[in-house]
């Protein structure tokens, strides 16, 4: 081989070198980019569903409070007909009641 072709193929060989660099580069860079969204998307999720947890751990432990302070039917059935609407069922002092109100039942 003779010179001009010896550094002919140098300048290729260099030419694809860099040419694969960069693209190795910005395939490198745009992964990182899209792990880094993906990364703070999955840190968005945790803390929404960790907020979501303490949120509903707060208002258990509120309704439980709530609950044990109760000493007459009257708090007993507001409190649950405030929790859990209509037509539903609560104990208070052993016995089991609706939270409808008399207007509510079918008395068919």
């Amino acid at each position: 081989m003779n010179n001009k072709s010896t550094k002919t193929m140098y300048y290729m060989f260099t030419l694809t070198f860099i040419w694969l660099t960069v693209l190795t580069i910005s395939t490198v860079s745009k992964l990182n980019t899209e792990m880094s969204y993906r990364v703070a998307s999955d840190m968005a999720i945790g803390e929404t569903f960790n907020r979501v947890i303490r949120l509903e751990t707060r208002l258990v432990e509120e309704t439980i409070a709530r609950k044990e302070a109760m000493t007459s039917f009257q708090d007993a059935f507001k409190l649950n007909r405030e929790v859990y609407g209509s037509d539903a069922v609560f104990n208070w002092n052993g016995e089991m009641y609706t939270t409808s109100y008399k207007e509510e039942t079918n008395n068919n």
